[in-house]
């Protein structure tokens, strides 16, 4: 027998139209069979269906379009789609109205009869065989459409009996749970019976002498009346960009020129279903239409959209902006301006590119609901411009507004990779931290990432930023054949925007390796087609390949040292392996193992379900990767993407899931989010519990007159258990109001890492003394809050530099308990809290605050740190020039290199003011110099950083202060470390009747110890710790933390001469650490000695003993 690309090749090439009658008979019960079902039962639309899928089909062949199918499964799963395709009439509507409650009564009741089940089945069945994926589609086709036996599925897949079973068994489940989102609840039994009896069923007899001549007759007729833009069937099967409908033996198509597809991105629907009557297009082309002008979408891939932008003649509406463009130098128009839409309507998100006119106009539809709006103009020789408006916030959207755009500043430089040689075809892209800086007005100069290449000379330029935005950049350079560059903060580098500014910067690929390996499976066999990934999900740098027909892969341009390696394969679970890459490294094998199903329902806390809640796995927060003696490592955290929706009953399913414990969180809008949940596949079905949302609403009004206060910030913060409240340093936590009311739904808590300590909310406005709330808990459901601020005395201050000139663009920081200000070199760090700055006459409006401790003005000229009081006094700062700081470390009697150091601010509490982890960590070079070149001219802690723990994008430090300095303006202030220090090694014993593991270690000078009376009450250790002199001893307490050796003991760095305790957490046997796992405290004291010889000091054993 003559196999289906036979038969068309035979059509196609001799004209056998006897060839095509054998090809329409094999295959007319597929075609009949579902173009019945999708009618309802409609025997003449049926017929009507199939003429026209067969004519499509010949019509390739005519057009010398020839399907190319490799077996019978593909010919079959292209005539059953397209049998879909053209029946799409079908209201989706209709078939998806089954309310939850009613899905829920029929998952109770008792399971149907075949024949009072199938006619809820048949309108749905063949919609839902078509979101199966492709390997499972075609399993289900072969086995129940084609009605071959195992063998034969096996056969055709390529895989042997078995396999092809549990593919089929599998396929069969997943089928299942697709139409139990359209009310069908069906056993699998029941529903493998109902494929194997009735999803094919035998044509009317007249049909197939009748059907192939017309359909035969018809392609030849008219060849041109459908040609897709691809050749082959499978690229044909991708797309079909038209629509065939045949009666009375006329047909009439349905033609599109050229289509442009956008997707949309719905958070409440899953993000796998696919949008009604899609037809897929190229991208790049544009709507050929005779309407007037439009202001034109193109495709972005960053962008969604469902409908193009409004023409910018038409009249304005309501729901449209009127955005007229100018040059701020000339104010003439931009023509042709590209505009970046950014939409959303609650959690839906809507996007799109839109061009202006060329009289610099572009009319802007805004989607009918926009709760957030920003508009953002991306034109080269203009600084990228960004209006953003929050119709939820009170921040209504304007019917017009005129945009004056500044130029540009160039920015640009090279790329050598690691022999130092220019790189073409790099790319180099860059985008800017966050700036909490309050800012009148819905315009700022914020931007999407920009990416450009480099040329035959390794050189690249930008001009599309801002010179205000020139300071909060960071980027990196990355080419497939190359270790991407360290990225750059240029806060954080103190000559780096002027290299920028002069095109001076040099982006240094690093040296890469080949990884090679192959993938196996548990028997040893190969697994041809695997994915294997190097590195995480997450990252920009990693690297990813098919393994070939014999499970090898070879993947180029890889980071060497410690990595992550991934495999992924349809049928089998992922596995992670943690290893070090080196160009002679041995090739890496990874064996995959069988999955299997990891079933989860989300539930709210009156046990129903929710759908359309989001569910991802956890691969960053694992717990520490290093061990202590006696512990087994954890395994490397897998590193795929699964991100699904629950569907209707709130369900979903790992099919393949490996078998182990992994971390997921659960979040949906309206709810709390729960993170960190613990699950690992299981017969039963894990439960997870989302709690409700907390919504905090209310007014804020003047306190003395009554009336709204019209723009307002609220801060989200939380009580920390020193007694003071801590303010989030996320961008999405300080939210701006006007019209004086607020309303906004909590989803997550405002630290993570730790239960939900609820929250404080700060309020601030200009001109208004701040007013923090009273704590709210996470489970209080609806909060209301009447928010009355006190008017402030305001002063206006001066900033003059060391010159006394004045000083603009100072920033501006108050400390407070809490307040986290960070300090970078000449700056401070405008991400992580909300600051003041000068205006262009170096002043800023101040309202003193009893809360403030301390004021920060920090320039690149100068620093000052001052007493409120004195600014009441004297409402002028003078900024003091820098200090500098020059060190020398030895270790062992030698010069130590690579040695890290940083500073803090030994007379501010904890987390009011500190040092940016990056801009202030100098490495000792070969000689063990190092320098802080802007060292601000007061008291500091200096500290070295010592390495505890170091994985994959992930390092742990510990902090040993090295002594106290008294820094001058302008002086340079030298140190030398580590002449007496000496290692140390010892071992830890256990008190007698105590079991566990030794989770980690440190040596520690003496630490204030809270008395055990009020160790239990959070309020009396608060207290406790707000005490000067406890507050004092804290943070200057040593802490160096001790390493575990291969013989069971541990090591410490160098440790000065003096006394200490050794401080240990025990843990059970076989309990891993985490949030909310509190060690058992183990403590004993020791002495290193003054010693002569620099060699390592040996103490012996030592005996913990339980804390108290």
């Amino acid at each position: 027998m003559k196999t289906a690309d036979q038969l068309l090749h035979d059509y196609a090439e001799l004209g056998s139209e006897a060839a095509f009658a054998d090809l329409v008979g094999r295959y007319l019960d597929l075609v009949h069979s579902v173009a019945l079902r999708r009618v309802h039962g409609d025997l003449h639309l049926a017929r009507d269906i199939a003429q026209t899928v067969f004519a499509d089909l010949a019509r390739q062949a005519v057009a010398r379009r020839a399907p190319n199918v490799a077996d019978e499964g593909h010919l079959a799963a292209w005539l059953h789609r397209h049998t879909c395709f053209v029946a799409s009439n079908v209201r989706r509507a209709e078939q998806r109205r089954q309310t939850r409650e009613r899905l829920a009564t029929t998952m109770d009741a008792p399971e149907p009869s075949p024949d009072a089940a199938w006619p809820q089945l048949a309108p749905v069945l063949d919609e839902a065989i078509q979101e199966l994926g492709p390997a499972d589609r075609h399993a289900i086709l072969l086995r129940f459409y084609e009605r071959l036996d195992f063998r034969a599925v096996g056969a055709a897949l390529g895989i042997s009996d078995d396999t092809a079973q549990k593919r089929v068994s599998r396929a069969l489940e997943r089928l299942r749970s697709l139409l139990v989102t359209r009310g069908v609840t069906l056993s699998v039994p029941l529903l493998a019976g109902l494929l194997a009896e009735r999803a094919i069923v035998a044509a009317p007899p007249d049909w197939g002498t009748a059907l192939a001549p017309a359909a035969s007759h018809l392609a030849r007729t008219q060849p041109q009346a459908l040609v897709p833009a691809t050749t082959g069937l499978l690229s044909w099967l991708a797309s079909l960009p038209f629509k065939g409908f045949l009666a009375a033996g006329v047909v009439t198509v349905a033609t599109v020129a050229t289509l442009t597809w956008f997707r949309t991105s719905d958070s409440d629907v899953p993000s796998s279903t696919p949008a009604p009557n899609a037809i897929l297009g190229r991208p790049g082309t544009a709507p050929d239409t005779a309407q007037p002008p439009q202001a034109r979408v193109t495709p972005d891939t960053e962008a969604f959209a469902t409908s193009a932008a409004s023409s910018p003649t038409a009249p304005a509406s309501d729901s449209h902006l009127r955005l007229t463009l100018l040059a701020a130098d000339t104010g003439l128009p931009i023509p042709n301006a590209p505009v970046e839409y950014r939409g959303w309507r609650e959690s839906r998100f809507q996007g799109r590119s839109l061009t202006g006119d060329e009289h610099g106009e572009c009319l802007v539809e805004v989607d009918p609901g926009t709760t957030w709006l920003q508009l953002t103009t991306r034109i080269e020789g203009f600084a990228d411009t960004r209006l953003e408006w929050r119709p939820d916030r009170g921040i209504a959207i304007p019917s017009a507004w005129t945009l004056r755009l500044e130029r540009a500043v160039p920015i640009g430089g090279t790329v050598i990779d690691a022999d130092g040689l220019p790189v073409a075809g790099a790319k180099v892209g860059f985008y800017h931290e966050s700036d909490l800086t309050r800012r009148p007005g819905p315009e700022n100069h914020e931007f999407s990432w920009i990416e450009v290449e480099t040329d035959a000379a390794g050189r690249w330029r930008i001009q599309r930023i801002a010179g205000s935005m020139l300071r909060h950049l960071y980027g990196s350079a990355s080419h497939p054949d190359h270790v991407g560059s360290p990225m750059i903060f240029v806060n954080r580098i103190a000559d780096a925007e002027t290299r920028l500014r002069d095109s001076s910067w040099v982006f240094q690929l690093g040296r890469a390796v080949t990884v090679t390996g192959i993938v196996v499976d548990r028997d040893d066999r190969p697994v041809p087609g695997a994915s294997v990934r190097v590195g995480r999900v997450s990252e920009s740098g990693s690297r990813e390949t098919t393994a070939d027909r014999d499970g090898a892969f070879a993947i180029p341009g890889c980071r060497p040292g410690g990595n992550f390696v991934t495999a992924t394969a349809e049928g089998f679970a992922p596995t992670t392996l943690e290893t070090e890459l080196a160009p002679d490294a041995p090739p890496v094998r990874l064996v995959l193992d069988r999955g299997r199903p990891l079933r989860i329902r989300v539930v709210d806390q009156a046990g129903n379900p929710v759908p359309g809640a989001n569910v991802w796995l956890d691969i960053f927060n694992h717990g520490a990767r290093h061990t202590a003696p006696g512990q087994t490592p954890p395994p490397p955290p897998i590193q795929v993407q699964f991100n699904p929706l629950t569907d209707a009953l709130g369900g979903v399913v790992w099919w393949d899931a490996p078998d182990r414990e992994m971390q997921f969180d659960f979040h949906k809008r309206g709810h709390m989010r729960v993170s960190s949940v613990p699950l690992r596949p299981a017969e039963e079905e894990h439960v997870v519990v989302l709690p409700p949302a907390l919504v905090v609403s209310g007014t804020v009004t003047d306190a003395t007159s009554g009336q709204p206060v019209p723009g307002f910030r609220m801060t989200v913060g939380w009580p920390d258990t020193s007694g003071s409240p801590r303010w989030s340093t996320l961008d999405r936590f300080l939210l701006d109001f006007e019209g004086g009311t607020f309303r906004h739904a909590m989803e997550e808590a405002a630290i993570g890492g730790m239960a939900n300590p609820g929250y404080l909310f700060k309020f601030e406005a200009d001109d208004y003394a701040p007013f923090v709330s009273r704590h709210v808990a996470h489970d209080e459901g609806d909060v209301s809050l009447e928010i009355r601020l006190e008017p402030a005395a305001t002063v206006q201050v001066t900033v003059l530099g060391p010159d006394q000139r004045p000083v603009p663009d100072a920033d501006v920081g108050q400390v407070t308990e809490g307040a986290q200000l960070k300090l970078l070199p000449g700056r401070l760090d405008r991400r992580f809290t909300t600051h003041l700055a000068t205006d262009a006459q170096g002043q800023f409006r101040w309202s003193p605050d009893p809360e403030v401790l301390r004021v920060l003005v920090v320039h690149p000229v100068g620093f000052a740190m001052v007493q409120p009081a004195d600014l009441s006094r004297d409402p002028t700062v003078r900024l003091q020039p820098w200090a500098r700081i020059e060190g020398l470390v030895w270790q062992g009697g030698q010069p130590a290199s690579n040695a890290l150091f940083t500073l803090s601010f030994p007379d501010l509490p904890l987390q009011a003011a500190d040092f940016d982890f990056e801009g202030f960590r100098p490495s000792s070079d070969a000689e063990g110099r190092f320098t802080f070149p802007l060292a601000p001219p007061v008291p500091l802690q200096l500290i070295q950083l010592l390495e505890t723990s170091h994985a994959p994008g992930r390092t742990s430090w510990g902090h040993k202060p090295r002594g106290r300095l008294d820094l001058k303006p302008g002086e340079t202030h030298r140190v030398e470390l580590g002449l007496n220090d000496r290692l140390v090694r010892l071992g830890l014993r256990l008190p007698p009747g105590m079991d566990g593991i030794l989770h980690f270690a440190v040596l520690a000078t003496a630490t204030p110890i809270p008395p055990a009376a009020i160790r239990q009450d959070p309020d009396a250790l608060q207290r406790w710790a707000r005490q000067p002199d406890i507050r004092a001893a804290l943070a200057g307490a040593v802490h160096i933390p001790l390493a575990p050796t291969s013989d069971r003991r541990w090591e410490s760095g160098e440790v000065p001469p003096g006394s200490y305790h050794v401080q240990a957490g025990l843990l059970p046997a076989g309990v891993q650490p985490g949030p909310g796992t509190i060690p058992t405290m183990l403590i004993a004291p020791i002495i290193v000695p003054e010693h002569s010889d620099p060699s390592l000091i040996d103490l012996g054993e030592i005996l913990l003993q339980p804390l108290d």
